[in-house]
């Protein structure tokens, strides 16, 4: 479950989520921004599935953007377009 989201049955709320390329950049940004962050490979496992889908209240962060393939950012893309939601890809590292 997202934060932000309440279980299905409820009304939905802004939720927001990242993205990351390696799980440990992953864990290191969920721990300390409090905002759910998991890898591409897993938020297209549940994708796939029909599972976890963004609505237009979404916000999905990118971090590393520029280390996603070109097919890797145009699913994401997709995914995001469909749902109306917003996406915000953080291309540079500081």
């Amino acid at each position: 479950r997202r934060r932000g989201r309440p279980d299905s049955a409820g009304p939905e709320r802004n939720a927001a989520a990242t993205i990351n390329v390696s799980g440990i950049a992953a864990q290191t940004l969920e721990g300390s921004s409090g905002i759910e962050s998991r890898t591409l490979a897993s938020r297209n496992y549940y994708w796939q599935r029909g599972e976890q889908k963004l609505n237009k209240k979404d916000i999905l962060i990118v971090d590393e953007a520029g280390m996603l393939g070109s097919r890797q950012m145009a699913q994401l893309i997709a995914e995001v377009t469909q749902a109306r939601a917003k996406l915000v890809a953080w291309i540079f590292k500081l």
